[in-house]
């Protein structure tokens, strides 16, 4: 069964098979926006709901799997469909969209894909989105962590201090809050605790680079971290951790 007037936004740079992705999906019952330029469609998704997102890989300024990469860091529970000529398995492999069809293809391919697509939506909803915030001096670190969490569906923000992570978390709610022991401007400890009584439904999970060969300590302290693992560790390792840690209620 259709469902009934999905809003979906089409992407593609070839305007003649753009225009009739569109009047085809219109036709057939869809709600069907077309937009012919990746970064024009992204502040339209920005700026209006949609259902679907239905996108060609092979673009110029962004592709495919880079404006896949945006969406799920902006919107992680919008579905996503690639429509390609030219992306190995591989690269589809990598970026993990909702669905795949490769060109040339039927119109009747496409609309049992949106549809399955759909309906596998409205029975498994993704689970709610989680906001971590990462803090730690280390750019490089500090940026490979956040950009491996918003691969991984989180909503990841990060920030250099102390002070600016207390700003941060005073203008939205936060979930996880990963901080380094050594943070220049504050302890760890004095910003700990600062949150603990801010914000005590935060979790804490706290980065040491003195822990040699341990992975992970739980701590049950009413104004410590929640968890302190040993630093270096693969960031994968830490969203494994925060995974876990999330899908248990705080009491």
């Amino acid at each position: 069964m259709k469902t009934p007037r999905a809003r979906i936004l089409v992407i593609d740079d070839d305007l003649s098979l753009l225009d009739l992705l569109v009047d085809t999906l219109t036709t057939i019952g869809y709600e069907a926006v077309g937009m012919g330029d990746a970064i024009d469609a992204m502040s339209r998704l920005k700026a209006e709901s949609f259902d679907l997102v239905v996108t060609d890989v092979k673009m110029p300024d962004i592709d495919g799997i880079s404006l896949l990469k945006k969406i799920r860091r902006h919107f992680p529970k919008l579905p996503v469909l690639f429509i390609t000529a030219y992306a190995t398995p591989e690269m589809i492999g990598v970026a993990s969209p909702d669905g795949v069809l490769a060109k040339p293809f039927r119109i009747s391919h496409i609309e049992e894909l949106i549809e399955n697509t759909l309906h596998h939506r409205r029975i498994n909803p993704p689970l709610p989105t989680r906001r971590v915030l990462v803090v730690d001096p280390n750019d490089d670190f500090r940026q490979y962590l956040t950009e491996t969490l918003r691969a991984s569906d989180f909503v990841a923000l990060s920030v250099e201090r102390g002070a600016d992570a207390l700003t941060q978390l005073s203008e939205g709610p936060v979930d996880v809050l990963v901080l380094d022991t050594n943070l220049g401007d504050m302890s760890a400890d004095a910003l700990v605790i600062e949150v603990r009584g801010l914000f005590p439904q935060i979790r804490i999970i706290q980065l040491d680079a003195d822990l040699p060969g341990v992975t992970g300590i739980e701590s049950h302290s009413i104004t410590g971290p929640d968890m302190i693992i040993a630093k270096p560790l693969s960031p994968g390792v830490i969203v494994d951790i925060i995974r876990d840690m999330s899908a248990i209620p705080k009491d």
